[in-house]
């Protein structure tokens, strides 16, 4: 070899230090509280029918819990009034503020509640209304909503 040559160097094997992917810390510290999926605000949402593949998109800025329980309190009041046979035909044709409610009131479906999900978070009103069309559009047939999103 001549001298000053440090193609030696190269030849030998040196450890690597690796670190492990998940630590016993990572595993049982957590600083922070998870947070309730009703108390998510400013979020995109899907909820689902109980008794068929139709799901409900939607978007709020406010606490989830609050647009959920607005839903629910409108699909009770549609669902649990008592009509005679023309009435019942009536409220079929007629819509309501909510597609969700539409879908619980004229295919006589049950809404899932326990399994909305939150899908998307955004702070920016424009960029989550945008998200909450591609995520109508990406449920394409599936999607009970009346609009393809704002």
């Amino acid at each position: 070899m001549a001298f000053g040559s440090h193609s030696a160097n190269y030849d030998e094997k040196k450890p690597v230090a690796t670190k492990p992917w998940k630590t016993l810390k990572d595993l049982l510290v957590h600083p922070k509280d998870k947070q309730d999926k009703e108390d998510t605000t400013e979020c995109v949402y899907k909820v689902s029918c109980a008794n068929c593949d139709k799901t409900y998109v939607g978007e709020t800025g406010r606490k989830l819990g609050v647009r959920l329980h607005e839903h629910k309190t409108e699909v009770e009041s549609k669902t649990k009034r008592a009509y005679i046979r023309s009435q019942r035909t009536a409220s079929l044709t007629e819509y309501s503020k909510s597609a969700l409610t539409d879908h619980a009131n004229q295919a006589n479906h049950t809404i899932d509640w326990k399994k909305t999900t939150v899908i998307d978070r955004e702070q920016d009103r424009t960029t989550w209304c945008i998200k909450e069309a591609v995520h109508i559009r990406k449920e394409g047939h599936r999607a009970m909503n009346r609009d393809e999103g704002s």
